[in-house]
């Protein structure tokens, strides 16, 4: 499959699948390279501790939900930690010394890696662009991406969260403080609204007392235990994942094809080129190494995508010394973080919900949402450490 395929994928993030499953179902011969490891994988039963039984799979038959359950933890710090944690940037003998970055202002770069990227720590919060940032001068119209959002929405697929008692005590702020509801995907005027997100709908046995929540956890859908962000291990099986990262959506697609290879433990770090016949510089394939042995190779492709994220990419461009082009580096919006805690008594919560407490814990992560264009956004967000409420008030 390695041997001279028409793409090259760089990345098996949130871009680097969805671009493989469509090639693939193309009959075009696909090989994505991913620099972390692959959770949930029968080849490499332990990922960050041995180099595995093989280089790459493309049989949808390796991927198994019990050894996703095994490997990806629900301890925050385990996984997710910057540094020592599983999912972090780095080697994958992780009794390695760690791969520091050096960031030019105060902040932290949260980037993932392993087949699915940031996406195996991500909320499930899969909204659209705000479309007046497309009169900005970008290459491509909002109206021109729609029917790419509404593709992907319905193969992830991409719903509005449930409404539990803290998205309701989010709702009542916003509307208090005179917002109205967005009831759509499209943002061109300020609202709030369930937040879009790539997580299947509430179990529809979630309150059937007939069913333990153990047995609910294996069952098709989501279990609204909350703590989104470690990769949900809730499914009958990989590809029934409740909540949609690439490795448990698209990349089961992707396999399904029988032109998609996919290896991790492979770090890109240059693209190769040649001139052609009228002296313009195009791709011809990748160097890479490996992350377990540090061997460099060469990959030859008739065509290389480039989908390592926003931060890798343009790294990778520039170390590679391509051809200028204006748009690397450019369009990377930065993520403040500024939050609001509150306090309710017992009473003004019944008073606004009918419930005496918010419960933090119940529901998706991240599922609320006020959007304002040209200001910003502000959510509901409940963390595995501090539970945290997100209300604006009258």
């Amino acid at each position: 499959m390695t041997v001279n395929p028409d793409v090259i994928i760089i990345g098996a993030g949130a871009g680097g699948p969805v671009i493989a499953k469509e090639l693939g179902e193309m009959g075009i011969r696909v090989l994505i390279l991913e620099a972390g490891a692959w959770y949930g994988n029968k080849k490499w039963p332990e990922p960050n501790q041995n180099r595995g039984w093989a280089r790459e799979s493309s049989d949808p038959k390796d991927l198994d939900g019990t050894l996703f359950r095994k490997q990806v933890t629900r301890r925050e710090n385990d996984m997710n930690d910057v540094v020592t944690g599983k999912f972090c940037f780095g080697p994958a003998d992780r009794r390695r010394s760690p791969w520091y970055r050096k960031l030019p202002n105060p902040g932290l770069l949260w980037a993932n890696g392993g087949v699915g990227g940031t996406t195996l720590h991500y909320w499930g919060n899969s909204p659209r662009a705000i479309s007046y940032r497309f009169d900005e001068g970008w290459p491509i119209s909002y109206d021109e991406l729609i029917p790419y959002y509404e593709k992907v929405e319905a193969t992830l697929p991409v719903e509005f969260a449930p409404v539990t008692s803290k998205e309701a005590l989010f709702f009542y702020g916003a509307k208090e403080a005179g917002f109205s509801l967005n009831d759509t995907l499209d943002v061109t005027s300020p609202g709030y609204r369930p937040q879009p997100n790539a997580i299947l709908p509430p179990n529809e046995r979630l309150m059937d007392e007939n069913y333990s929540l153990e047995e609910i956890s294996h069952m098709e859908g989501c279990t609204l235990s909350g703590h989104c962000e470690n990769g949900c291990p809730y499914g009958p099986s990989l590809d029934k994942m409740a909540k949609r990262a690439t490795n448990v959506s698209y990349v089961p697609l992707a396999m399904k094809t029988g032109n998609v290879s996919i290896r991790p433990n492979s770090f890109a770090i240059k693209i190769l080129t040649e001139l052609d016949e009228n002296g313009h510089e195009r791709a011809v394939g990748v160097q890479c190494r490996d992350t377990w042995t540090r061997e460099i190779e060469e990959i030859n492709a008739k065509a290389v995508v480039m989908a390592a994220g926003p931060m890798e990419t343009p790294r990778l461009w520039l170390n590679s010394e391509l051809s200028h082009n204006p748009w690397v580096g450019r369009g990377l919006t930065n993520h403040h973080l500024e939050t609001v805690t509150g306090h309710f008594d017992e009473k003004t919560l019944m008073d606004i919900i009918g419930s005496p407490t918010a419960d933090p814990f119940v529901g998706h992560t991240s599922g609320a949402r006020l959007d304002y264009p040209g200001l910003g956004m502000i959510s509901k967000e409940t963390w595995n450490v501090i539970e945290e409420v997100l209300v604006f008030l009258s």
